[in-house]
């Protein structure tokens, strides 16, 4: 990307908003002269392995890649539990807990249930991903499994009341 000295001097060369604008006008001027074809084709070139590393799939739906991970290690469906709703009508906080075998696997809050329901399936997530890769090492067992699930075993996981 050329930019005048005034730009450099500011810094302004490296701002990753300003390279993002650049790519999509250059993406915007292909798809307009060659069509819906060379564009998907130039993003496909231009981002090349880099679209795998922008967002896992967990990142997109943390609700459902938390139930196909749970599924996947044959624990219990969550289930999301309101803790806590606050503030004014027009700017609630809501908290929310999600519970997989009757053990608190994550807690999230959010303007919304929603959002809340998704920030604590995140940190369910990162939390039974985090036990998953200890558990060559003897971190303990699982949430949902039993052994130690009143005791709040595993990555931090607390019991749920």
């Amino acid at each position: 990307l050329r930019m005048g000295r005034a730009a450099r001097s500011e810094g302004l060369h490296g701002q990753e908003r300003l390279l993002a604008s650049a790519l999509e006008a250059v993406m915007g001027a292909i798809f307009v002269d060659g069509g819906w074809a060379a564009a998907w084709q130039a993003v496909r070139q231009a981002l090349e392995g880099r679209l795998e590393r922008l967002a896992s799939p967990g990142e997109a739906n943390p609700k459902g890649a938390l139930q196909e991970f749970l599924a996947r290690e044959g624990l219990p469906a969550p289930h999301y539990r309101l803790a806590l709703v606050e503030g004014e009508p027009h700017r609630r906080r809501f908290v929310v807990e999600v519970v997989v075998g009757g053990t608190v696997a994550g807690t999230g809050s959010g303007s919304s249930r929603k959002r809340a329901e998704q920030e604590a399936a995140r940190m369910a997530l990162s939390r039974l991903a985090a036990a998953e890769g200890q558990a060559g090492s003897g971190a303990g067992p699982r949430p949902g499994t039993g052994a130690g699930a009143g005791a709040g075993a595993g990555a931090g996981v607390t019991p749920a009341r």
